[in-house]
């Protein structure tokens, strides 16, 4: 957004986050690979659910990806302001995807962290991306910057604090 030409006045604490998490990136990448590993929605929440008379349908899958299965299971939480990233939530959402047949290994920490842990963080940074690629690509409106720095700044905020660094 910078080398735009936007974003250059109050937010330096962005870019100091974006370098904390780059330098810490490597290791809290860690265990990226292991199981559930593969398909991933990425925003995989109600909104993108669509049940009717002849069964479920699974919809937009615009930002799929190939990745670590445990981002779509911190999804499901959604994004709001009313609702922060739910540790104990997302705890009992993975024990219960283990117990209908998802892999133990969901259960395993990665990066130095529990999994719920490391998900929500991991699942803010992928926000912190969509919200950028969404203002600078498609957006492309200085007028909303104000909103999206708000937006940006909550979720980086919730990274750095989920993956501490």
């Amino acid at each position: 957004m910078r080398a735009a030409g936007r974003w250059t006045q109050g937010t330096d604490d962005l870019a100091s986050h974006l370098h904390a998490l780059a330098r810490a990136a490597p290791k809290r990448a860690a265990g990226a690979g292991l199981a559930p590993f593969g398909w991933v929605h990425s925003e995989f929440h109600t909104s993108s659910l669509h049940i009717g008379e002849r069964g479920w349908r699974l919809l937009d899958f615009a930002h799929a990806f190939t990745g670590p299965g445990l981002l779509d299971l911190a999804a499901w939480q959604g994004l709001a302001k009313a609702n922060p990233p739910d540790l104990q939530r997302l705890r009992a959402l993975i024990a219960a995807y283990i117990a209908a047949g998802g892999p133990g290994e969901a259960q395993a920490h990665r990066g130095g962290l529990h999994p719920e842990r490391w998900a929500l963080g991991w699942h803010r940074i992928w926000v912190v991306e969509w919200f950028l690629e969404q203002t600078h690509r498609w957006t492309n409106d200085p007028a909303k910057d104000p909103g999206s720095i708000k937006v940006v700044r909550r979720h980086l905020e919730s990274a750095v604090a989920l993956l501490h660094v």
